[in-house]
């Protein structure tokens, strides 16, 4: 039985040292920033507990050492946002709970009642 070579088609495949521009104006390191001061806001006591979850462990992450200040304010205000669409899920979880049980004492009426 012999040996059966697929070929590829098409052209030869640029050497590794092709494939990155090396003229020296493309080339340079970028430098490091400088760390500035932050100073983070406290979380809102009026959050919802996820949010504050949330919040407090970004504050924990290790990740927060190299954090500015807009990256703190950013944080805050996707928390803020976090809060306030659980909220309007919670609320909505109990309208629809409150509703089945408006729903299930009308079903449970006499249909003489249900006119009035």
């Amino acid at each position: 039985m012999g040996v059966v070579l697929l070929a590829r088609s098409g052209p030869v495949p640029a050497r590794r040292d092709e494939l990155v521009d090396q003229r020296p104006s493309r080339t340079q390191h970028v430098t490091g920033g400088v760390l500035m001061g932050v100073s983070p806001r406290k979380a809102d006591a009026k959050w919802h507990p996820t949010a504050k979850r949330m919040y407090d462990a970004i504050g924990k992450s290790g990740q927060s050492f190299w954090f500015q200040q807009t990256d703190w304010e950013m944080a805050y205000s996707l928390c803020e946002d976090l809060s306030a669409y659980k909220r309007q899920q919670d609320e909505a979880v109990r309208a629809r709970a409150l509703r089945a049980g408006w729903d299930a004492e009308a079903a449970s009426l006499k249909p003489w009642f249900r006119r009035r």
